[in-house]
C-alpha cells in the first residue's frame, strides 16, 4: 500500500492487480471491484475517513487472489487501520 497527500479535498483510492496474478482481465477486474467495494463498506461504516486528502494505492498480491471476500475485508481493514 502506498499513500501520498493530494490537494483534491478527499481521499482517492486505486487498486492494482497485475497481469502476473491473473492472465484473464475478467478475473483481475473482479478482484479490483471487490477491493473498491470493501473500501466503500469501510467508508460507510466510518472505519476509514474520507476527508484525509490522501491518494491510497492498494496493490493486490497473490494470496489475495484466492482469498474470500471476508478474508480480503479483514486484510484491507488491517492495512487501513492506521488511517482512522
Amino acid at each position: 500500500m502506498i499513500t501520498l497527500e493530494n490537494t483534491v479535498g478527499h481521499t482517492r483510492y486505486a487498486a492494482l492487480v497485475g497481469k502476473k496474478l491473473a492472465a484473464s482481465a475478467v478475473v483481475r477486474n473482479r478482484k479490483r471491484r471487490q477491493v473498491y467495494e470493501i473500501v466503500h463498506i469501510l467508508e460507510k461504516n466510518k472505519v476509514i475517513r474520507e476527508d484525509q486528502n490522501l491518494d491510497i494505492v492498494l496493490m493486490v498480491r497473490r494470496p489475495a487472489m484466492t482469498s474470500s471476500f471476508s478474508e480480503l475485508l479483514a486484510g484491507i481493514q488491517t492495512q487501513l487501520a492506521f488511517l482512522a
